[in-house]
């Protein structure tokens, strides 16, 4: 990923373990070939799979994108955590506000979250983005 720097094979091979992992995959063309195929997308939830879930890592290589296929994975993922009856939020972070913050809120239901930073510090459109998916189980007295 772009965003971060590089984690030793063994580090990501237990972050991947011990998370709901999404790919995306280019399949071989030649029906001969067994291959599972080359990983193009990604995306990880880090979740108890019963109230909450974390997305992060998301991506789609370059030159796949503007074919639709990072919102077909981010309809995937949403289809899972809409499938959790006691799902209270789902989180995730952006720094992208120009797309993937309009991208989250209409795929996903997203909403951008308060600022907590200082007033003083606080620009719109600046910085990280925190957003949040209300899920079944949101407390009532906090929508």
């Amino acid at each position: 990923m772009y965003w971060a720097s590089a984690q030793p094979e063994e580090v990501l091979r237990e972050t991947i373990e011990n998370s709901l992992c999404f790919g995306l995959y280019e399949l071989p063309t030649n029906e001969d070939d067994q291959s599972v195929g080359k990983l193009i997308g990604f995306g990880r939830g880090i979740t108890d799979f019963t109230t909450f879930l974390y997305l992060t890592d998301v991506y789609v290589a370059p030159q796949h994108q503007g074919r639709g296929l990072g919102a077909w994975l981010i309809n995937c993922v949403q289809e899972v955590i809409e499938e959790m009856p006691y799902l209270r939020r789902s989180l995730l972070f952006t720094y992208d506000w120009h797309r993937s913050v309009p991208f989250y809120e209409k795929l996903m239901k997203m909403e951008v979250m308060e600022s907590a930073r200082p007033a003083e510090k606080h620009e719109e459109g600046k910085g990280a983005a925190a957003m949040q998916y209300k899920g079944p189980a949101f407390p009532a007295h906090l929508r």
